[in-house]
């Protein structure tokens, strides 16, 4: 087997979850009522993913997680400021 695909995947796996968990977590902050407690449960529970992707990987994931899951949270809330700008 090829050793350098081997040891990427489970940094690209950390990438796709980093993007799929910042676009989730901008949907549901953006249409939430309560946002402090929404905005707390969504710290601690990206805290916790950061946590695990550091534990089962090494730093370099955890920090690929964030910056995916920034991007993609930074990006969903652009959209959503042009749908309500375009549309309403």
């Amino acid at each position: 087997m090829n050793e350098p695909l081997i040891t990427i995947l489970p940094y690209l796996g950390a990438a796709g979850i980093g993007f799929v968990w910042g676009w989730w977590c901008s949907m549901r902050f953006s249409l939430a009522n309560k946002k402090m407690r929404n905005g707390l449960a969504i710290t601690v529970s990206t805290l916790a993913m950061i946590g695990l992707s550091c534990f089962y990987l090494d730093w370099l994931s955890g920090l690929i997680f964030l910056a995916c899951m920034s991007w993609t949270a930074f990006l969903h809330y652009l959209w959503l400021q042009y749908l309500r700008k375009h549309i309403s």
